[in-house]
């Protein structure tokens, strides 16, 4: 407990999250989120797919797979990655469960700017997929914290990997699929969420050579 309130009061989460709500009930109101999307769906579907497969397929497994390829040389480092990732996910998914925002591809609602301002508050109103599809994205979220934590004090070409890799989740979460994977409001607070968790996580772990290999 003592951990969780930890990280919640270093990434000012709390209050994080009701200002990314606004802002993303503003780029839906202002008709940004719907205009990207009308953007994204320029594209065809083969040009789509053909830069935004990997990065939506491989950012799914990579914030779970990167602890433990970094396992065997830095622990503190894995153990660093795993739980900023894993504190992420969980704030993720309870917001996706309660805001159950619809997403961009929904055929229920025809108009992008009526399905854009879309919400269905509750508990899983709009079932499981509420949890894969919702507000923030979880994708951004995810990979943001994995990055962050994985090159923090690395080398310039280590952080400069990090840096590319969550650039290209974050463009692939908005435009990926013709834009039928987010709007643009929810891979912006998905990366705000997980950038303040991580940091949070770097806050906790502070102390003399904390990413030195561990000798156990």
């Amino acid at each position: 407990m003592r951990y969780v309130l930890g990280i919640i009061t270093k990434s000012y989460v709390l209050l994080l999250i009701p200002f990314l709500f606004a802002g993303t009930i503003l780029c839906a109101q202002i008709g940004l989120d719907a205009a990207i999307h009308k953007t994204a769906r320029l594209q065809s579907e083969f040009i789509s797919a053909i830069w935004s497969e990997l990065p939506l397929h491989a950012g799914s497994v990579a914030p779970f797979f990167v602890p433990l390829l970094v396992y065997f040389k830095n622990r503190n480092r894995s153990l660093l990655i795993a739980q900023s990732v894993l504190f992420t996910l969980a704030v993720v998914t309870a917001l996706k469960m309660i805001t159950s925002r619809v997403d961009p591809e929904n055929s229920s609602v025809t108009d992008i700017y009526l399905r854009s301002n879309a919400f269905e508050f509750g508990f899983l109103e709009n079932g499981l997929i509420s949890v894969v599809e919702g507000w923030p994205s979880g994708h951004a979220a995810t990979n943001t914290a994995m990055a962050i934590a994985a090159v923090v004090g690395a080398s310039p070409i280590l952080r400069l990997a990090g840096g590319f890799w969550v650039i290209w989740v974050i463009m692939a979460t908005i435009f990926g699929d013709r834009g039928g994977v987010h709007w643009f409001s929810d891979s912006m607070a998905g990366v705000a969420i997980g950038a303040a968790i991580a940091y949070a996580h770097i806050s906790l772990y502070a102390k003399p050579n904390p990413y030195e290999p561990s000798r156990d």
